[in-house]
């Protein structure tokens, strides 16, 4: 009898213990860093950062002011090469911003969960890209209600600069955090909280910056129709799908 529990708790040599597991961020660590293809795209994703890092460098001071101010936004625009500075550094992160929200299950949704992680990784990919068209869609249908054009494209354009800070923080909280020690689980929580704080600065900035050529029930509009429905569908699909 000895023997036989013996062999049942080795197994090659390992020791099979019981493993507690929290949700599905377990489930999601296991085998992400073990998958080429995923491996590929984190090595490509660097050497584009990497590549981009002047671009970054230079738009830095105008992100700190329209995190500050509604009118560093008005003065961003004001300048062809931060514009596109801001608009390259955006695409480049977007691989990166979901590879985190991948790595750490930022998206709780059992099926794309169950995937493999290639295949989880671009389902994620997939999610967000819907998400932005669907923001995309939405204000293309309001902007001919909005009389100041340059006030909503501003305000439009200003969410370029908004997501670069959010994965900025978040790539340097993971990077922190993950030197530290800290679990998975709580790591998760904090990237929520960033992920939080910087929508709602977004979302205040950009009713600032319309306030000055529409009025309140235009602006009313604007949150309903571009923040309220698309990020409520995504928020229903993480807690009921």
């Amino acid at each position: 009898m000895p023997s036989a529990v013996t062999d049942t708790l080795f197994n090659s040599g390992s020791l099979l213990m019981p493993v507690q597991t929290t949700g599905n961020t377990l489930e999601t660590i296991h085998q992400w860093g073990d998958s080429l293809p995923v491996s590929i795209m984190v090595v490509a994703a660097t050497i584009l950062a990497i590549c981009n890092v002047k671009n970054f460098l230079m738009i830095i001071p105008s992100l700190y002011e329209s995190f500050i101010r509604a009118k560093g936004s008005a003065n961003l625009e004001t300048r062809i090469t931060l514009i596109r500075a801001r608009t390259i550094t955006a695409l480049v992160l977007i691989v990166p911003f979901c590879m985190v929200a991948d790595r750490f299950t930022l998206l709780d949704i059992d099926y794309i969960q169950a995937m493999n992680p290639f295949m989880r990784l671009g389902a994620t990919i997939g999610v967000f890209f819907v998400f932005f068209l669907l923001r995309i869609v939405i204000g293309w249908q309001i902007e001919p209600k909005f009389k100041g054009r340059d006030a909503w494209g501003i305000g439009r354009r200003s969410a370029h600069g908004f997501f670069i800070i959010m994965t900025v923080l978040e790539l340097l909280a993971v990077a922190g955090l993950s030197l530290a020690g800290v679990e998975d689980h709580s790591i998760r929580s904090v990237l929520y909280h960033i992920i939080a704080l910087i929508y709602i600065v977004a979302v205040f900035r950009r009713m600032q910056i319309l306030r000055v050529s529409c009025n309140s029930l235009t602006i009313i509009l604007y949150l309903c129709t571009l923040e309220i429905i698309p990020t409520g569908l995504l928020l229903a699909s993480i807690h009921f799908l």
